[in-house]
């Protein structure tokens, strides 16, 4: 409140929105946005643009969470909010019809993150599937099946695509075995 060094204060403001980020805040959208608005110009820019957009993502708002995620530029966000970023993007441009530009930001995160490599892969082949790409969608569900997390979606769209290419005794099979482990 004493201060007059005005970058020293926006530094402090930074702090504050951004920690209210990290905890989780309700509010932190709107703090976050009244940032950018009184500092413009500001050094961290990219990074309040990326966490507006995840605030955004958390809540489901699809073209909200890619109007803040597409202002910001990736290259100037830490190493794991890189792979935060890109996979939010992708994830969203799915939800929003875009297939393309997810299914070739699903790809780089398949070869470049630890974190999202599989979640990737499942909407990869999630795409295919949608797409009637089933020998393709088919070949990464099969190995998707056995993570714990993928195996009763992978499992389901597995038994779907047999069915849709017209193997009807590997869709029975399948699909006694999945209603034996999943009767409900």
């Amino acid at each position: 409140k004493q201060s007059e060094d005005a970058q020293l204060l926006q530094e402090a403001e930074y702090m504050i929105v951004s920690s209210r980020y990290y905890r989780g805040d309700s509010s932190s959208d709107q703090l976050l946005k009244d940032y950018l608005a009184k500092y413009p110009s500001t050094q961290h820019r990219n990074q309040i643009a990326f966490f507006t957009g995840s605030t955004h993502f958390a809540k489901k708002e699809w073209n909200l969470a890619l109007f803040w995620l597409n202002q910001a530029d990736p290259f100037y966000l830490r190493g794991t909010e890189q792979d935060d970023y890109l996979y939010r993007s992708a994830y969203a441009n799915l939800q929003e019809g875009n297939k393309a530009v997810a299914r070739k930001q699903f790809a780089t995160l398949t070869k470049t993150s630890e974190t999202y490599s599989d979640a990737a892969s499942y909407y990869l082949a999630y795409i295919d599937f949608q797409e009637g790409n089933y020998d393709q969608a088919i070949a990464v569900f099969n190995i998707l099946q056995n993570r714990p997390e993928f195996r009763e979606n992978a499992w389901f769209f597995l038994i779907q695509s047999n069915y849709l290419k017209g193997d009807f005794n590997k869709t029975i099979d399948e699909a006694v075995k999945y209603l034996s482990v999943y009767p409900k």
